[in-house]
């Protein structure tokens, strides 16, 4: 058991392992949760609420449709600048991208190809991005007919920016926790030698000035190292090894629910058993992809991409 104590001794290694070389005074690490930690409950679960583990989160628009998720997983397999395979073609890897795209979340660090859920399950952007997927799934679509655009709808986020399950935060071994000033959503952060901006609405955020991300990220949370996690409704809670508060909205993604899986407690799918997840085929000039289980149907040429040819619409 960690416990408070170990919590806090934890903390100050953590930190001071991030701030070697920050100026004197300051604080160039967020991580470190403030608060005490949250206990334990009678069955040993994480002591904590969904609505506690983020008090202040915002509305966020409503998840994707199985339709939204086909015609997103669709541009990017045809637009994504993928690398020249060992063997076989490149329409063959954009076609494995496809399939891989429009299934449910893998523990997979990528927010655009294989567990694109992954990021989205625990409400945050995408690893080294502004963008959550939802987001960005969106704006393929609305810019399918223009790979230049597609590919534009990615934006870099600070290096220093750190967000997982259990939150975001700022930290750097020589850059100061930033000055944040807000222009509608866009956060401006100032810190040692580097002025950069931010678009907090990308990941379904507000700018926020007291916060170390600039944004109205999830904060981490402390909590009393082992505990079990539980479900709160559709967002599963857990503490990590770390002792922080771990999150993730399972409701993100068609379907999800929080309960039990093969592998413990965690977020499941509906599968409609209606078709098998792999193989693309052509209708005419539309492709039918199965998605989750149930097959959706896309117009190509709506999208602004090719007729559907051996199963895949390519970029015109």
């Amino acid at each position: 058991m960690l416990g408070a104590m170990g919590l806090l001794l934890a903390g100050c290694s953590s930190e001071s392992s991030h701030d070697v070389g920050c100026p004197s005074g300051q604080r160039c690490d967020s991580s470190v949760p403030a608060g005490p930690a949250r206990g334990k409950r009678a069955d040993g679960s994480v002591d904590i609420t969904a609505e506690q583990a983020w008090p202040a989160r915002p509305v966020e628009p409503s998840p994707l449709t199985g339709l939204e998720l086909a015609q997103a997983c669709l541009v990017m397999a045809a637009c994504s600048d993928f690398d020249p395979p060992d063997s076989g073609t490149i329409e063959n890897v954009r076609r494995i991208a496809l399939s891989l795209c429009a299934q449910p979340a893998i523990d997979a660090p990528s927010g655009t190809g294989p567990g694109s859920y992954f990021w989205e399950e625990r409400a945050v952007p995408a690893s080294g991005l502004n963008e959550r997927w939802t987001f960005e799934a969106r704006e393929r679509i609305a810019h399918a007919a223009s790979c230049q655009d597609v590919l534009a709808v990615q934006t870099a986020r600070p290096k220093e920016i750190q967000c997982e399950e259990a939150g975001c935060w700022w930290t750097s071994r020589d850059k100061p926790i930033p000055r944040v000033t807000c222009r509608g959503d866009v956060a401006t952060l100032t810190t040692t030698g580097t002025s950069v901006e931010r678009d907090c609405a990308r990941s379904f955020m507000r700018c926020d000035e007291a916060s170390p991300t600039g944004c109205s990220d999830r904060a981490p949370i402390a909590c009393d190292h082992p505990a079990a996690d539980r479900c709160d409704g559709a967002v599963r809670l857990g503490c990590d090894g770390n002792g922080r508060v771990t999150f993730r909205d399972c409701a993100r993604a068609p379907g999800g629910t929080c309960g039990a899986t093969k592998d413990g407690l965690g977020c499941s799918y509906p599968d409609a058993g209606q078709c098998k997840p792999g193989g693309a085929t052509c209708e005419g000039e539309a492709l039918r992809l199965c998605v989750f289980g149930q097959p959706q149907l896309i117009d190509c040429n709506a999208l602004g991409l090719a007729a559907c040819q051996n199963g895949f619409c390519a970029a015109k």
